[in-house]
């Protein structure tokens, strides 16, 4: 406690007017600092502030009360407040800029178009731009081999690094390959962005697409009704994903 405290009153001494009493927390590696501070100009107030390390701090627009108490002139908290800062992402990814591509093949080995795959700050960004779709919505997922060959099952299943169930809807879920349906118009075209934070192109991550077997993408019939995996019907297109040179 000792410690703590020393180490927030060095964080927060940047803060004019400062006074009473501050405790802070760090998470994720350092990265988060979080001071409760009581102003010697408002004694019957408490601040809440944040900063990144190393940057600027944060206020609250609303400070916490305080209540005087009796003639002795003490304050007591009349709210609490409870501050966990967020895990860092165990998807955080190393190669910023990366794509990869899938080049989407239907059943009849015809040309359906590409999915790319660029590596953002914060995960994947998934850009279709396929054709020769029927009319309507078509289940849209990462599956856990890089294989099209001799037909679409050789993708296997919905990638999923974590074991979890299929689609947004269900408790335990989501599969880490499970993406939004595409729609595809009257012309069989459907182009769609989406992104997703539970992957990375970073060859060396365990949540790679690029394990020792690779990914593929998958394009079923119908819609997934993102509970029961069944529900999007065959795969009509495949494209096993490749990273960019």
């Amino acid at each position: 406690m000792r410690k703590n405290l020393i180490i927030v009153l060095g964080a927060v001494a940047a803060l004019a007017t400062m006074g009473g009493f501050a405790i802070a927390s760090q998470a994720g590696g350092g990265s988060v600092q979080i001071a409760v501070w009581q102003s010697a100009s408002e004694p019957s107030q408490l601040h809440l502030s944040t900063r990144v390390e190393g940057g600027e701090w944060k206020t609250a627009d609303t400070p916490l009360s305080l209540e005087q108490k009796g003639e002795s002139g003490r304050y007591l908290r009349s709210e609490i407040v409870s501050v966990e800062a967020p895990p860092p992402s165990p998807y955080e990814p190393v190669a910023v800029g990366a794509t990869a591509t899938a080049r989407m093949k239907g059943t009849d080995g015809a040309d359906l178009g590409t999915v790319t795959i660029e590596q953002g700050p914060r995960g994947l960004i998934i850009q279709a731009n396929v054709h020769g779709l029927s009319e309507g919505g078509h289940g849209f997922h990462i599956h856990e081999t890089g294989a099209c060959e001799p037909d679409f099952t050789a993708a296997g299943g919905h990638l999923n690094l974590e074991g979890r169930s299929h689609g947004e809807r269900a408790a335990e879920g989501t599969h880490t390959g499970d993406l939004p349906n595409l729609y595809a118009g009257p012309g069989g075209v459907a182009r769609a962005d989406v992104f997703t934070d539970k992957a990375t192109l970073d060859v060396n991550a365990p949540h790679t697409l690029f394990d020792a077997d690779g990914s593929a993408i998958i394009i079923h019939a119908g819609p997934d009704d993102y509970l029961d995996m069944a529900s999007a019907g065959g795969r009509v297109a495949c494209g096993v994903i490749q990273l960019d040179s």
